[in-house]
């Protein structure tokens, strides 16, 4: 499954990610390297590296990092158990 499109919705906290199979959120809480208030999220996208089955996201600082689409669909599965 590849991600469509990947948005950051920096009220909410999470990632919204458009895929074939549907619409998932992806909190903030779950990432390693969390946007805040002082390092604000400035840009996210399909990684094209990852054959778009991930997204990579750039913090103000420079620091950027990726998730995997399987991290997310993980993350949505344990919330349905």
């Amino acid at each position: 499954m590849k991600i469509r499109r990947v948005l950051g919705n920096n009220r909410k906290k999470v990632f919204v990610l458009d895929t074939r199979k549907g619409v998932y959120e992806f909190p903030y809480s779950e990432l390693n390297l969390k946007p805040t208030a002082r390092d604000p999220l400035v840009h996210v996208a399909p990684d094209p590296e990852l054959g778009n089955e991930g997204f990579t996201y750039r913090l103000a600082s420079g620091k950027e990092n990726t998730v995997h689409l399987e991290h997310v669909l993980r993350f949505v599965d344990d919330l349905t158990i």
